[in-house]
């Protein structure tokens, strides 16, 4: 089974975390997207260890970060920028999709 979450709001960085370790602990695929205050969450040092958790996947819209100020040369490499592409591609991909 492939999860998806989809993050909106910078709140629930533990709730994140253990989420998908859990699902990846199951034998299941994790995809993130961060968007709108989600992308917050990314200036948060678990999101490095969330982001290099084998089976774990993580990309944020670009847009959102950038006017935000978040630099993408200060992140994890395995944190992927995209856009609003991505989102409707992890939720087309997902079994299933919880929102953050």
């Amino acid at each position: 089974m492939k999860l998806g979450i989809h993050v909106n709001t910078n709140r629930h960085m533990t709730e994140l975390l253990s989420i998908a370790s859990a699902a990846v602990e199951r034998g299941h695929g994790v995809s993130v997207f961060l968007t709108s205050e989600g992308v917050g969450l990314l200036t948060e040092k678990r999101m490095s260890e969330l982001a290099s958790i084998d089976g774990v996947d993580v990309s944020f819209c670009d847009y959102v970060a950038s006017r935000m100020g978040i630099v993408r040369d200060e992140l994890a490499e395995q944190i992927r920028a995209g856009s609003q592409l991505d989102n409707a591609i992890m939720v087309r991909d997902s079994d299933r999709v919880i929102s953050l």
